[in-house]
């Protein structure tokens, strides 16, 4: 019988592709090429992966200055709050705009201030608000030659905050003062202290007639000085020129008046005098629209020079 010819699918078609490389097939390869032993081979397979590991597994370094970071953050948590702080004593004790340097009616200005202290006197009795204004008077700090504009206020039904006029004020420091000189002033005024020889009070008042505003401050004048003149005079107790019988002694003697005509500074005043002849409370006309209340000549120097520095006196 014929021998059958091989199959024509199997020629010319190549080799089949060796299986893949396994552990066992590279071991019997191992022990054909060298002098290995299946145990070493064995051992060497099971170190491989210990020895990845340790290649792989970098210890980490401890820091090298462990208290560094601790100590970024303390300064910066010092430094937030010490500029929080900073901030806080800013907004407390920056310097405030100065005051409004105080206008009549009709927009002059009367004098230049550097401070002012606002004094609520709401519900006070005249004797009370007096009493707060002497208060002020010796617990202000004011500097030399420096004036602190004192402001009166108080409060309506409704709860509102105002500040007095000229009318009030006066009515609350001096209740007998004649209703002829209120209706002749105007309603803008100024009271307050000038830093000179300890705080020494003063009133700047504006008129629009000057004839009546001149007599009703020469029929008023005692009144204002028995009721008001502790605001301007201190040391306490009775005021000097006033009679424990009769509050004012009014006598024909010159030597026994309580006001008496002097020139200060080329301007006529009206005076009292202690019993040592100090002047210790004048007023006078500077000009035909300007009254000035003070305690002794050297304020009311001070005061007719700032009154021509803001162009009110001439």
């Amino acid at each position: 019988m014929a021998e059958t010819p091989p199959n024509s699918k199997d020629q010319g078609q190549p080799e089949q592709v060796k299986a893949l490389r396994t552990f066992e097939s590279d071991v019997a390869e191992i022990l054909k090429t060298q002098n290995t032993s299946a145990a070493q081979i064995v051992i060497a397979e099971q170190a491989k992966p210990k020895e990845e590991h340790i290649q792989t597994v970098i210890p980490q370094e401890p820091p090298r200055y462990p208290g560094l970071k601790n100590m970024l953050l303390l300064t910066t948590g010092i430094l937030l709050i010490s500029g929080a702080l900073v901030f806080v004593a800013y907004l407390f004790f920056k310097p405030s705009a100065p005051p409004e340097t105080p206008v009549t009616s009709t927009g002059q200005a009367i004098i230049s201030i550097d401070t002012q202290k606002v004094i609520d006197i709401t519900n006070l009795t005249p004797k009370q608000v007096v009493e707060a204004i002497k208060k002020e008077r010796d617990g202000a700090s004011v500097r030399l030659n420096a004036i602190e504009v004192i402001i009166l206020t108080e409060k309506d039904g409704a709860g509102n905050i105002r500040a007095l006029d000229t009318k009030t004020f006066l009515e609350k420091i001096t209740p007998s003062i004649p209703a002829m000189l209120i209706r002749t002033l105007d309603p803008s005024y100024v009271f307050g202290l000038v830093g000179f020889d300890g705080n020494q009070p003063f009133i700047i008042l504006h008129t629009n007639s000057y004839e009546r505003a001149y007599d009703g401050m020469l029929s008023g004048e005692a009144d204002l000085y028995r009721e008001a003149g502790s605001i301007f005079v201190t040391g306490g107790g009775l005021l000097p020129g006033l009679s424990t019988s009769s509050s004012v002694y009014f006598g024909t003697d010159p030597n026994k008046q309580l006001f008496h005509d002097m020139v200060i500074k080329n301007i006529d005043t009206r005076v009292v005098k202690n019993t040592q002849g100090d002047i210790i409370f004048l007023y006078s006309f500077p000009n035909e629209s300007t009254i000035v209340i003070t305690s002794n000549a050297k304020t009311f120097n001070q005061i007719i020079d700032k009154l021509k520095r803001a162009n009110l006196v001439k």
